[in-house]
Order: structure tokens, then C-alpha cells, then sequence
């Protein structure tokens, strides 16, 4: 009977439990001065075997990030950072390339597609598609840059090869 009682519970019931004390946690990017004691308990987390260190110029580029993914994504770097360490102290420099590696393509992916969100079609026009917008975002953006792809797709976070990719589908 006690076993039904606690599967009977529903999400807004185990909520209504579990905020009782509400525990407020600012985000990591207010938090510059927790980083060094985060990272390095995630660090013997991400490599027990190795346990790395950061170096202190490592510890500052990580200081001076935003972490937009907070925790996790402090974690997933470090631990990208571990992996591309061959040594026991993590350098400024593969901290840098661990942070460049986070998944370019979606990061750009989601600036086009801001970039094309701002540009809503005018009253009385039928919206455009997805593709219309992206497309329509991309030659904005090319103009900005002056036709240098170079730059737009650095400003982007995408590779050269896949604005060119994308360009040559959208038939921009």
C-alpha cells in the first residue's frame, strides 16, 4: 500500500515537496571567483587516472569566459581539455583550442538563424519559409562583411566549407 502511495505522486505534487525551501544558484558566469574550485573538482572527476592541472594562465582564460551552458558546460570542456593534454598541467592554449572545438556548426547555425528571425516579413506579406530566411540572413550577413567569407564565417562560428556548403544550397 505505502509502495502505490509514492508512485501515485505527480510531477506537480513532487514539485510542490521539493520547493519548499527554494535554493537560488546563480549562473556561472557571475561566479568568475568559483571557477578555479569547480574545475578542479571536475577535473578529478573527467580524468581520476591522470588527475591534470590547470595552469595558471589556464585558469584566467577560463575566468574571462562567459559559460553561456554554466556547469556542463565548464565540464565539457575541461574534459575536452584532458583529452587534448598530453601533459599533467592544462595550458591557456589547450584550454583556448578545448573552448574553439565546442560545436562551431550549431553555434552558427543558431546566429543565422537569430540573424534571419530579426528579419520578419512586413504586414500583409506571407511569411517565408525557413530556407527564405536563412537565405535571406546569409546575404545580410555576406553584406555586412563585404563579400569577405572568410570573415563571415568566422563572425558565424562555422567553417569556411560549410558557409560555402550552405551558400551554394541556398544558391546565394
Amino acid at each position: 500500500m505505502i509502495a502505490r502511495t509514492r508512485l501515485a505522486l505527480s510531477r506537480s505534487d513532487l514539485y510542490d515537496r521539493l520547493s519548499t525551501f527554494p535554493i537560488l544558484l546563480p549562473a556561472l558566469r557571475e561566479r568568475a571567483a568559483d571557477r578555479p574550485l569547480l574545475a578542479a573538482a571536475l577535473l578529478a572527476r573527467v580524468a581520476p587516472e591522470r588527475r591534470p592541472t590547470l595552469s595558471q594562465p589556464a585558469l584566467e582564460r577560463l575566468e574571462g569566459y562567459a559559460f553561456p551552458g554554466n556547469v556542463r558546460e565548464l565540464r565539457n570542456v575541461l574534459e575536452r581539455a584532458a583529452l587534448l593534454c598530453d601533459d599533467d598541467v592544462i595550458s591557456a592554449a589547450t584550454i583556448e583550442r578545448a573552448l574553439t572545438l565546442r560545436s562551431p556548426d550549431i553555434e552558427g547555425r543558431d546566429r543565422v538563424q537569430r540573424t534571419a528571425t530579426k528579419l520578419a516579413p512586413a504586414d500583409g506579406e506571407n511569411p517565408p519559409s525557413s530556407k527564405e530566411r536563412e537565405a535571406r540572413a546569409l546575404r545580410t550577413a555576406l553584406l555586412t562583411h563585404r563579400g569577405n567569407r572568410e570573415s563571415l564565417a568566422e563572425s558565424l562560428g562555422i567553417s569556411l566549407r560549410t558557409l560555402y556548403r550552405k551558400l551554394k544550397e541556398l544558391d546565394a
